[in-house]
């Protein structure tokens, strides 16, 4: 006799099976004076290895996790755990923690405290005690990475805000995280800016690190991300695959979060329409359904 089994048993043998390389256990946290709590119970976690999206309207809490995540907040209850460790209010571990899990500000002027962009990068290893000829390397082959080799000398103030997105980032891996946190990092850029950014983000995931990128882009995160989670009022909302999460329409309007514009069209087309073009799933980008739809048209000409 065949057993049927449901989403949420799928979803819960995926869970099983994944590893998580950060991970919030019932964590509550308010913040001094608020009535509201920011975390009221969170339990989510970041699968190794993952390019993650982390969607939430302003004041769901997003903020307030990235900051519980590397131990500048401490939760009031719970427990957040690093690659199944519970994290020990411990100054000496936290100090380690920071450099295993990398925080990237949404405005970068929270983060850029050096005069120019050399001594930036190397702000943070020197704070390690490393040797004068190491800082030296470590800075000097991250400048090259980040295609910023002829900024070392330039003062802070004169860069652009993209630019200076960049050297946020690249002041944090620099000291070669295992996870990435990023809270908001295209706000404000431009079309042009905010692609360079994500190609740096896909460089930094395929030489092994994880990331979560909190974003309002719903575009992006449809594109980019291999795993999405959302949040509301301080808890896990939903969480799951991009296509099963943004499949959920009643749940996101609840949550006045938009679909995907391409999520949208391609459920607007005709089903015989969608099997000719022969995705078997929603495309991911603008460009691939375009690129399907010309495929189609260009059968009719011929």
């Amino acid at each position: 006799m065949a057993v049927e089994v449901t989403t949420e048993a799928k979803t819960q043998w995926k869970r099983a099976a994944r590893v998580d390389v950060l991970r919030f256990s019932d964590v509550h946290y308010t913040y001094p004076g608020a009535r509201q709590p920011a975390l009221n119970g969170l339990s989510l976690g970041v699968p190794a290895g993952k390019k993650c999206v982390l969607l939430g309207h302003n004041g769901c809490g997003k903020s307030t996790m990235f900051l519980h995540a590397n131990g500048i907040f401490r939760p009031n209850q719970g427990q957040v755990l690093w690659k199944g460790e519970e994290v020990p209010n411990n100054r000496a571990y936290l100090h380690e923690l920071k450099q295993k899990i990398g925080l990237v500000f949404q405005d970068p002027e929270q983060q850029l405290i050096a005069t120019t962009v050399a001594e930036d990068l190397s702000y943070g290893l020197c704070n390690q005690k490393l040797p004068e000829d190491i800082v030296r390397e470590k800075v000097c082959r991250t400048m090259e990475t980040f295609g910023m080799t002829d900024w070392a000398e330039t003062p802070i103030h004169k860069l652009s805000l993209g630019q200076k997105r960049r050297v946020a980032l690249a002041g944090v891996m620099v000291l070669e995280p295992e996870l990435l946190l990023l809270d908001e990092p295209t706000a404000y850029l431009d079309q042009g800016q905010t692609k360079h950014f994500v190609q740096e983000l896909d460089r930094i995931h395929a030489a092994g690190t994880t990331i979560l990128m909190a974003t309002h882009d719903v575009d992006l995160a449809f594109a980019w991300a291999d795993w999405v989670l959302v949040m509301e009022k301080g808890q896990l909302a939903l969480e799951g695959e991009p296509e099963a999460v943004f499949s959920h329409r009643d749940t996101l309007e609840r949550l006045q979060l938009r679909r995907p514009v391409v999520f949208d069209v391609w459920e607007a087309l005709p089903d015989a329409l969608r099997e000719e073009i022969g995705s078997p799933r929603v495309p991911r980008k603008v460009e691939e359904l375009t690129a399907g739809l010309r495929k189609r048209a260009a059968s009719f000409i011929t």
